[in-house]
């Protein structure tokens, strides 16, 4: 069977607006809604995306856990066709999440998805992240619509999290300032932490998604996630490996619900010896991803965990 090799130049015409910092190289079509993509991103991307590459340890490089679910996602979008002029992808939900090892950024990357299911416009992807040192698992439920559509009259509000103090985390040296999702614990009790952050209007991920409308990466919100974990370790003082469990929201300062997190677990390292300080999500059962968010925006993330 004649498969269809796409390159970047042919990826991009298919997702015109994810043209920066696109995380694939190539995908072979196997069949309609099946294909396996490649990426390897070099010491001097041509697209910037360094960008995404956290320091597990001084001497290893290696995908941000998120983003394996961002490769599949494009991957997933790739397979189906071209996105109809006037029109955007966006990305309803992630689940089944798994992953194991770390995904190193120095070799080829492999990626592979899947469609499932295609019911009531809502299109439901497996994919998969494959390296030699570590590989991902996941569902991706995604759908199309006008790229002008706007739904923030009908976004579900809710209470904002309390704010009982404002300290500082600093960004831990395994990873780029600009992809630190956290400026401040302003809350926090045996079992939570609340953070807050505000997505900056010169973020450079704000180029790619989507250039005529910039909003915020569902991954990124993932992300923040992870980075308040590390914030919980911190304010908490748990030192060396550990593994918090639990459900997370997003809210947006004027109470707007971005996203909900259920089932999640991330590893953190806080002071452990030969692992730089950080964390990474170990599995996740769903991420909803409610509403948008634009450059200039404030989230608060509350954060109930148990740990393991």
């Amino acid at each position: 069977m004649e498969h269809t090799l796409l390159n970047q130049n042919d990826i991009q015409k298919r997702i015109p607006h994810r043209f920066e910092n696109l995380l694939l190289d190539t995908c072979k079509i196997l069949e309609p809604g099946v294909g396996e993509g490649a990426l390897h991103i070099t010491e001097n991307d041509p697209l910037n995306r360094q960008i995404f590459i956290w320091k597990p340890t001084p001497n290893t490089e290696a995908l941000l856990t998120t983003i394996s679910m961002e490769i599949m996602a494009l991957l997933s979008i790739a397979t189906t066709g071209a996105i109809k002029e006037g029109e955007n992808a966006f990305f309803a939900a992630i689940s089944n999440f798994k992953r194991q090892g770390y995904f190193n950024t120095k070799k080829s990357i492999t990626s592979k998805a899947r469609r499932a299911s295609d019911k009531g416009g809502f299109l439901m992807y497996k994919g998969e992240l494959i390296t030699d040192t570590g590989s991902a698992s996941g569902d991706v439920l995604a759908f199309y619509t006008d790229k002008n559509v706007d739904n923030s009259d009908d976004a579900k509000k809710v209470d904002v999290p309390s704010k009982t103090q404002s300290t500082a985390i600093p960004t831990p040296t395994s990873k780029t300032p600009s992809m630190f999702l956290c400026d401040n614990v302003v809350d926090k009790t045996d079992s939570s932490v609340t953070i807050e952050y505000t997505y900056p209007a010169d973020h450079p991920l704000t180029k790619g998604h989507f250039p005529d409308r910039p909003i915020m990466m569902g991954v990124m919100q993932w992300l923040m996630l992870e980075d308040a974990a590390y914030a919980a370790a911190v304010a908490h003082g748990l030192t060396d490996n550990n593994i918090l469990s639990g459900d997370a929201t997003i809210i947006k300062s004027d109470g707007t619900l971005i996203c909900d997190m259920k089932r999640v677990s991330i590893e953190t390292w806080h002071n452990a010896g030969g692992h730089n300080d950080g964390a990474a999500t170990l599995s996740a059962k769903r991420i909803a991803f409610r509403s948008m968010v634009s450059p200039l925006d404030t989230l608060y993330l509350k954060f109930d965990f148990s740990r393991e």
